[in-house]
């Protein structure tokens, strides 16, 4: 599968990082569980890391998270609303059987 990331948020500066998504394993995996809003929340100062919490459209938890890791300069913290659009339901990996 294959999403557009759209983000607004509080940070400056930049980054790079590597993600593990939790809660699309199995029988849940499925683009409508990854598809919508994402509150992201991270800490760095050279090294850090960040979470990022899965959202529906009525605002409930889908049950889908990421949690990642990497290094970054500028602003320690940030926070961002962030949506994932889908824009290709092929799998990739080894999300989908």
């Amino acid at each position: 599968m294959t999403f557009k990331k759209w983000c607004g948020g509080l940070a400056v500066g930049f980054s790079a990082s590597a993600f593990n998504v939790f809660g699309m394993d199995g029988s849940k995996c499925d683009p409508k569980n990854y598809e919508g809003w994402f509150l992201e929340l991270g800490y760095g100062d050279g090294a850090g890391g960040s979470v990022d919490i899965g959202f529906d459209n009525s605002c409930k938890r889908t049950g889908v998270s990421e949690f990642g890791g990497g290094c970054g300069v500028g602003s320690p913290g940030k926070i961002s609303l962030c949506y994932y659009q889908l824009v290709s339901n092929i799998p990739i990996g080894k999300c989908c059987p």
